[in-house]
């Protein structure tokens, strides 16, 4: 399975970690995500003075904020476990790079409600289809 452009995913955090970009040297903060159903894929924080609201945002939505954003010690050492488990909405967009083109996250926010199961499910009982019945689980 794969990413498709133009469409929103729930996301769970893997972690993350300080980076570079290999061509200007731009630093950044790479996300790693998992989806259920497609797999795992990354998002960059861009760390520039035009990008710094949507960063401030970005680490919002991670549950980053304030005086953490400002400890060099926690930006370099504790963030990733900081964000690991924590669950984001990704929406998907092509990119073209050097004449490749590419499905990646463009952007993050909180996650959405129901995962593609859940909604689909939904979309199926629409049309008149009978929900799976929940199986009892002995504890």
């Amino acid at each position: 399975m794969s990413f498709r452009p133009k469409t929103g995913y729930n996301f769970t955090v893997l972690g993350g970690n300080l980076m570079q970009s290999q061509g200007k040297g731009t630093p950044g903060f790479q996300v790693f995500l998992e989806h259920e159903e497609e797999g795992e894929t990354d998002y960059t924080i861009w760390l520039t003075p035009k990008n710094r609201e949507k960063a401030e945002a970005d680490f919002a939505t991670l549950g980053i904020q304030g005086d953490d954003l400002r400890n060099s010690t926690f930006m370099s050492h504790q963030i990733g476990d900081a964000i690991k488990g924590r669950e984001v909405y990704g929406y998907m967009v092509e990119e073209e790079y050097k004449g490749k083109v590419t499905v990646k996250v463009g952007s993050i926010g909180q996650r959405r409600a129901g995962s593609s199961t859940e909604l689909a499910n939904t979309a199926a009982s629409f049309f008149g289809a009978a929900l799976p019945a929940d199986e009892d689980v002995p504890f």
